[in-house]
């Protein structure tokens, strides 16, 4: 066996077959810019700890600009974790934009993975993607950039990744530097990311007739910007599973946590705590189509989020057939629960409960007979813990044929809340479902 695999290694050089290589920095390059530069499709340059700094300016589909690499097709870039492998790019002058990782041409997937791609603030990108292809990144820290990710015509996958302290507060109104991760033309899947302490523009923006955006299992804390999510023209679209807890819009923008435009899907299971607007058409959550597309508002509890006095603290439901059943809102300040366009079609549905909303519960919005207005008797919201007691109107039997209600179950004394394990909590008690 031994001797057969040997000699098949010889006929596939002397094929001038091409084998795949690992290449070390520091010890083969001494620069991660060098490194890739030597690397061809199937290699993987494997980065040790350190800060690696290193830039070069060249011409790329958005201009020429200098940046820490460039990464050919098919080749994989491992950092030896996010916190050890730090790419660094120095502040930029005259407000030209640089980018710390550049993506270069078509062809093969690219995987990106264990390091963290640091800006030296505005203007700065973390990662830009121009190309046909299908783009990984897992464990990764975006951070001190404008716009920490902007591809386009690129499919990705986004997961366990840190995306904080983007600042595009400097850039102008609509440009790509005023969106943390934006897509155009791409079928994208998110989970298990963190976004935190960002400002400016939209965090989250998939643009793309007849395609897909998946978010799953992620935190937005404490951002100063909005909107959170912006998903338009997506063929399919799902929010899930995910907690928005602090963010705040400014009064100079309409916030809100997610807006949808032409997009069909659902919003499901997704937890929404103290949340706030300067404006007072900011609502957490806007659905406008121009079709009959449909959305699915369902299974999610909100918790003290408020406006500015005047048009609602939770949703806008307008132009479309929508679905709204399932919710739990309490606590909602500065202008009713949820808030219907008087001219649009009444979403359907039911099973929702309204409680301790200073604003009123309702305006323009006719509640269905199975809404109710009660106290979801949760376990222990002043430490974040949304499940509800067993003698609860949201736990399965409450409200006679609607199950359960809001994001969390019945689950009082049994298992506490931390930061850290909400993603591990949910998928014990939901199963994924």
């Amino acid at each position: 066996m031994t001797r057969a695999l040997f000699v098949f290694g010889v006929a596939v050089a002397a094929a001038g077959v091409a084998v795949a290589d690992t290449i070390l920095v520091p010890e083969d390059y001494s620069s991660v810019l060098a490194a890739l530069d030597a690397a061809a499709a199937g290699d993987t340059v494997l980065v040790g700890p350190g800060t690696w700094t290193e830039q070069d300016t060249r011409p790329t589909s958005a201009g020429t600009i200098p940046a820490n690499g460039f990464i050919p097709p098919g080749v994989t870039l491992l950092g030896s974790g996010p916190d050890l492998t730090i790419l660094e790019g120095p502040p930029s002058p005259n407000e030209a934009r640089a980018v710390v990782l550049v993506v270069m041409g078509s062809g093969e997937p690219v995987t990106i993975r264990g390091l963290a791609c640091r800006g030296g603030g505005y203007p700065y990108w973390g990662l830009y993607a121009d190309a046909n292809l299908d783009l990984t990144i897992r464990d990764c820290v975006f951070e001190d950039n404008a716009c920490a990710i902007r591809a386009w015509s690129v499919d990705g996958a986004i997961a366990d990744c840190v995306f904080r302290r983007q600042d595009s507060t400097q850039a102008p109104p609509g440009t790509d530097s005023n969106t943390v991760l934006l897509s155009f033309s791409a079928r994208w899947t998110i989970k298990g990311c963190v976004f935190e302490e960002n400002a400016g523009g939209t965090l989250i923006e998939a643009i793309g007739i007849g395609l897909l955006a998946e978010i799953q299992s992620c935190r937005f804390l404490n951002n100063d910007s909005t909107p959170l999510i912006f998903l338009r023209d997506q063929y399919v679209m799902t929010v899930e599973d995910c907690w928005f807890e602090g963010n705040h819009s400014p009064a100079n923008v309409s916030g809100r946590a997610i807006y949808t435009s032409n997009t069909r899907g659902s919003i499901r299971r997704n937890t929404f705590v103290g949340n706030s607007a300067d404006d007072p058409a900011a609502p957490l959550i806007v659905v406008t189509n121009s079709d009959n597309r449909v959305v699915h508002i369902t299974d999610n509890t909100l918790y003290g989020n408020e406006v500015v006095s005047g048009r609602s603290g939770f949703g806008i439901l307008t132009e479309v057939p929508a679905e709204f059943s399932r919710n739990i809102v309490v606590g909602s300040g500065g202008g009713a629960a949820v808030y219907v366009n008087p001219v649009t079609e009444q979403p359907y549905g039911g099973c929702n409960v309204f409680w301790d909303n200073p604003g009123g519960n309702f305006e323009n919005y006719a509640p269905k007979p199975t809404d109710l207005q009660a106290d979801p008797l949760f376990c222990n919201p002043d430490a974040n813990d949304f499940h509800v007691a067993e003698q609860s109107p949201c736990a399965p039997g409450g409200i006679p044929s609607c199950g359960q209600i809001g994001a969390w179950p019945v689950g009082c004394g049994l298992v506490s809340i931390e930061a850290a394990s909400w993603g591990r909590i949910k998928s014990l008690y939901r199963g994924g479902e």
